[in-house]
């Protein structure tokens, strides 16, 4: 489909947000490459990277064995920097020589992740402070709405301005158009795609099995402990005064119902967070977290379920002017892909 799409692909514009550096992955002795798309299980395609690279993590001691798979997600592209080897350009004679794949996701869908993860929670809010017009509001940019972002991200890829990987237009990535992709895979079939891809190229048993314990045990997730760690310290970090740790606390919360670690239905503590510090706001918001998490056990239908939900509602308030500059913006991604444009069947 994609193939046929490019075919009669009308030039709307030049794809002016293209983005350089080393984007795809390779593994030489499976004669593979992937073209990396944050938001859309990148993460995980490193973890796969490095095992088939013989990249293990250093043993600690006393430590059962770790593999790739159980490393916390920074740590894990961290690492992968220090692998050159693994990566190429876009302008490697090897991206079309290789079996290439890509893995796309809904656009709806792939924004809203990235508005959770990196502007609503403490991940990029430096960056998130120039997406607001107000003055006042600049100094921080912890309360960046989801209309402010996609303005925000829309009209610079429109305008052919610079794109954070984690937004940039799959399109604009990968130019699938002019790239030899062999395979789309597709978030929506995660996993399936993935067994199909590994087989295809002929990837040993021992590293299919851990691949399929990693996606079965859902390592690809940090744990909870860790995220806490990980989003209180940048809260703290990143701008220092713009918000209270009750209010850090708070937003953690509703980030962790959104990604279906907490059921709707528990709300957040109040109490506990009255008087709390930034010395003991980790351990009381572990402590909180996991409370809530055992008191009321999502399954995996349920997570999903709820994820659709907080997604469904964000999206329900974005105005139809914004919805548009999305649309256009992004409108390579939602035809060449095959995803439906109209956000009601998001």
């Amino acid at each position: 489909m994609m193939r046929t799409v490019c075919s009669q692909y009308p030039i709307r514009r030049q794809v002016k947000t293209r983005l350089s550096g080393r984007l795809f992955y390779i593994s030489e002795k499976h004669n593979l490459s992937y073209c990396r798309v944050a938001k859309v299980g990148s993460t995980f395609w490193t973890q796969v990277f490095m095992t088939l690279g013989n990249i293990s993590p250093v043993a600690k001691k006393d430590m059962q064995k770790e593999t790739m798979f159980d490393k916390p997600r920074d740590e894990v592209h961290q690492e992968m920097k220090k692998h050159s080897n693994l990566t190429m350009p876009f302008s490697d004679s090897r991206v079309h020589t290789t079996t290439s794949f890509l893995v796309t996701r809904n656009p709806y869908s792939r924004l809203f992740s990235s508005y959770i993860d990196q502007i609503f929670l403490p991940n990029k809010w430096l960056q998130a402070a120039k997406m607001v017009k107000s003055a006042e509001r600049r100094e921080c940019g912890s309360d960046v709405t989801f209309e402010e972002f996609l303005n925000y991200i829309s009209s610079g890829i429109l305008k052919g301005g610079s794109c954070d990987l984690h937004w940039a237009p799959i399109f604009s990535i990968c130019l699938p158009c002019n790239t030899d992709i062999n395979f789309v895979a597709k978030q929506e079939t995660f996993n399936e795609d993935a067994e199909y891809i590994l087989n295809y190229v002929g990837v040993e048993q021992p590293v299919k099995d851990e691949v399929k314990r990693a996606v079965g045990q859902n390592l690809i997730e940090n744990s909870l402990g860790t995220l806490v760690h990980t989003y209180v310290s940048k809260g703290h970090s990143t701008k220092k005064g713009c918000i209270t740790e009750k209010d850090l606390a708070k937003k953690l919360w509703t980030a962790f119902q959104i990604q279906g670690y907490i059921h709707n239905g528990i709300q957040f503590p109040e109490q506990k967070f009255q008087d709390v510090s930034q010395a003991n706001i980790k351990g009381i918001l572990l402590n909180a977290v996991l409370d809530a998490v055992h008191k009321r056990k999502l399954s995996s239908a349920e997570r999903e379920k709820q994820r659709h939900a907080w997604k469904v509602h964000y999206w329900q308030q974005v105005s139809k002017t914004t919805l548009d500059l999305v649309q256009d913006a992004y409108y390579e991604d939602f035809h060449v892909f095959g995803y439906n444009i109209d956000p009601s069947q998001m």
